[in-house]
């Protein structure tokens, strides 16, 4: 890195079998290091939604801390807070396939926000040509619910799909049943219901992508549906 102009910084998740929040505050330390007594021009740090102090909390809490120590070396650093990724519903496609449902941990008429990972790439791009520092939010054309989410699967795919919600008390248990270490999924429950809380940027705070979340779960389904 001593010869590089400029630096892009995404934070790995942990594998939650093990204390996500241990081990990715251990690879924020690693990062923090490796920018000591560096002299980069440009700084992005890829963070997300909702990022806030505090422990416990999934990525929330860890990718909040992630900008505060790039901010303690490079205070001009610019900050992207993305929405959810379009692409988290990827792992859902076997289940729709094979058993035609969806199961959510969020309500299906909460809000999500969410943007495709090419439109976060289209604007990481005219955001490293325009230097500008400080905070940026970007998500997708409109605001979706889960409910969109089952909508367009079911009409990508030609089947219905039927959501299958977990409840708010039984969160834990769910990421439990998906091998989960009990303190991951603390942190990833805790996340979860702040994410349904919706504390979202204002609108005039956002920058919007172009693909829609209709597009990108055709774009996914083509894997299991042959192009006509």
């Amino acid at each position: 890195m001593k010869e590089a102009s400029g630096v892009y910084i995404l934070n790995p998740p942990a594998n939650p079998v093990h204390d996500v929040d241990l081990e990715e505050r251990k690879t924020i330390a690693a990062f923090t290091r490796a920018l000591e007594n560096t002299n980069l021009e440009k700084v992005v740090v890829q963070s997300t939604y909702s990022a806030q102090e505090g422990d416990h909390i999934g990525d929330l809490g860890s990718l909040y801390l992630l900008e505060e120590k790039v901010k303690e070396i490079y205070p001009e650093a610019m900050i992207v807070r993305a929405a959810f990724y379009m692409s988290n519903w990827d792992l859902a496609l076997n289940e729709i396939v094979e058993k035609g449902c969806l199961t959510t941990i969020y309500p299906s008429h909460s809000i999500i926000p969410m943007v495709a990972p090419r439109d976060i790439a289209d604007y990481l791009t005219g955001l490293v040509e325009s230097g500008k520092a400080g905070i940026h939010y970007v998500e997708g054309p409109q605001r979706y619910t889960v409910q969109d989410v089952a909508t367009a699967f079911q009409t990508a795919l030609g089947k219905p799909v039927k959501l299958v919600e977990v409840k708010r008390e039984d969160i834990e248990n769910y990421y439990l049943s998906l091998s989960f270490s009990k303190s991951s999924a603390m942190s990833f429950a805790a996340m979860a219901l702040k994410t349904i809380s919706g504390d979202w940027p204002p609108l005039n705070k956002i920058e919007r992508g172009k693909i829609t979340l209709q597009q990108y779960i055709e774009k996914l389904c083509l894997k299991v549906v042959p192009v006509k």
